[in-house]
């Protein structure tokens, strides 16, 4: 069991239970509670399961073993929590908010539990570069909430500069693995780390003015992003007079002639009132994602620039942040598509036969049954119809209709088939009319 091993475990689940604090803060916080523990026990509670893991994962134990060890260190720890809290862990109370504060409160024990068990049986090397990129990212987003939500976090500043030390950590360890590198330099920061989350696990009496400037931070980013909205807004709003004030000219000019027109100006200030705070709202938005972009993109910056001042050729942190998040993106984009073309199916409006064809190769990678590159389209309605032959009608109007729309000289106005639509309606609705058959036949 190596050192740098260790330490980097050990700066991975601190980071991580860093996160895990902030949010019950805010989770608390969005219903006036206060937690029920201090936060330097889920710290020493993640610290020592991670490092009696390790210890266990160097030895030959059984599972069974290291499960029950876990279990009863688990046990332990909330039972040592009965001096602050009583036995409110232990039982069921009424209140709605007690519930759910002890439900938190088991579900991040377990959590870190499982985590703890996690980095120390992992046999590969940690990717330290995404661990940093999702837990920066949904720190600094729970720290924006908390200041849009006005939930006052106790530490105060002292939990933004943790934040920031203990998601730095794990690079900064896995980037001084050489022989050169002093190795009480890992006590001394482990000392250092200990001492600052103490501090941020603490209401932080004796510093008073530092922790009170943390909300002095938020709000200072709030009125940035509150001046830049309402910059933009104040353009829009002239834009808008400025039509509406040519359009009511207009409307006078030529209604002169006519007494009895009297205009409704509450109807028109109302829906212009909604749709400039929509606006407002989505401006304010997009601000929000872009600056935190900015912030998340320079950080990372500056740490590449400083690994590699620091180690010559050493990996660089890179440029590809939280590649997870962009394989959701496209996942629920891809269903977004999936339902507009069903919408579009439903909706009366005429299909070209370009959409058609596009309609029914969706249809073929939905069925898992994708057009290859080679393949002709007459070759693909051929290994269409032989799987699903009761549609071998509508697959060959549609690629009969594509090939002259694609491989002749008529005009694409010309080929606007009005049953095209209902033949692809029929092709994406098949297996839902091949139940209606089913279940009608069941029940004569």
């Amino acid at each position: 069991m190596r050192y740098h091993n260790v330490f980097l475990r050990l700066a991975l689940i601190s980071s991580e239970t860093c996160f895990l604090i902030l949010l019950i803060f805010f989770l608390m916080g969005l219903f006036q509670g206060s937690p029920l523990l201090n936060p330097l026990f889920f710290f020493v509670l993640s610290g020592v399961l991670t490092l009696i893991n390790m210890i266990l994962a160097a030895g030959n134990f059984q599972r069974l073993t290291i499960v029950g060890i876990n279990i009863l260190l688990l046990g332990i720890f909330v039972s040592s929590t009965n001096w602050q809290t009583g036995f409110i862990l232990f039982s069921i109370p009424l209140e709605g908010l007690t519930v759910f504060n002890i439900i938190l409160v088991h579900s991040s024990i377990l959590w870190l539990g499982y985590r703890s068990l996690y980095l120390a049986y992992h046999k590969s090397t940690p990717n330290v570069y995404s661990h940093f990129d999702w837990c920066i990212f949904l720190t600094f987003l729970v720290f924006i909430s908390m200041g849009v939500a006005k939930i006052s976090l106790p530490g105060g500043i002292t939990w933004i500069i943790a934040a920031v030390f203990v998601n730095l950590l794990p690079l900064y360890i896995d980037n001084n693995t050489g022989e050169k590198i002093n190795p009480l330099s890992g006590w001394v920061l482990s000392i250092a780390i200990t001492m600052l989350l103490y501090l941020s696990a603490e209401t932080v009496s004796l510093f008073p003015h530092i922790s009170g400037t943390a909300g002095g931070a938020i709000d200072m980013f709030g009125k940035v992003l509150l001046f830049l909205v309402n910059i933009l807004v104040s353009v829009f709003s002239l834009w808008n007079k400025f039509s509406i004030s040519n359009t009511r000219a207009d409307l006078t000019d030529q209604s002169a002639t006519k007494q009895n027109f009297n205009p409704l100006p509450n109807a028109d200030s109302t829906w212009q009132h909604i749709i400039l705070q929509g606006v407002t709202w989505f401006l304010l938005i997009m601000l929000c994602v872009c600056v935190i972009m900015i912030v998340f993109y320079f950080i990372r910056f500056l740490i590449s620039w400083l690994f590699q001042r620091q180690v010559g050729k050493s990996r660089r942190a890179g440029f590809n942040p939280i590649f997870l998040w962009k394989n959701i993106y496209a996942s629920v984009l891809k269903n977004i598509k999936k339902v507009s073309n069903l919408i579009i199916l439903l909706l009366p409006v005429r299909m070209s036969t370009d959409h058609a064809y596009g309609q029914l190769l969706r249809w073929g990678c939905w069925k898992k049954c994708p057009r290859q590159i080679d393949e002709t389209p007459y070759d693909y309605y051929q290994r269409l119809a032989d799987h699903y032959p009761e549609l071998s009608s509508e697959l060959e109007t549609i690629t009969s209709f594509y090939v002259v729309y694609r491989y002749s000289d008529e005009c694409p106005s010309d080929l606007m088939v009005p049953q095209l639509k209902s033949m692809v309606r029929k092709v994406y609705l098949s297996d839902f009319y091949r139940l209606v058959i089913r279940i009608k036949r069941k029940c004569s």
